[in-house]
């Protein structure tokens, strides 16, 4: 059978190199602090302790003020702390 032909959009998206905080280890939104959060379901763990915030319900069920990962802009689920 026929393989669908990928977007080129997407094909230089999955081909272009993370950011350089993400290959160091740091979070990709604050690049100070360490990435020890991980978005679900993309499952990319870039996010520090304060950033991570931005992605999760605020404390009265407001919704969160980020919704897409920022690597691969797949909805976010959920948050899972990792720990090394």
């Amino acid at each position: 059978g026929a393989t669908a032909p990928v977007a080129p959009d997407a094909a230089a998206a999955a081909a272009a190199p993370p950011p350089a905080e993400a290959s160091r280890g740091l979070c990709v939104i604050c690049d100070e602090q360490a990435a020890t959060w991980a978005l679900l379901d993309c499952g990319h763990k870039v996010l520090c302790e304060t950033c991570v915030r931005f992605f999760e319900a605020g404390p009265n069920g407001e919704p969160p003020r980020q919704t897409a990962c920022p690597m691969c802009r797949e909805p976010v689920a959920r948050t899972l702390r990792i720990w090394d």
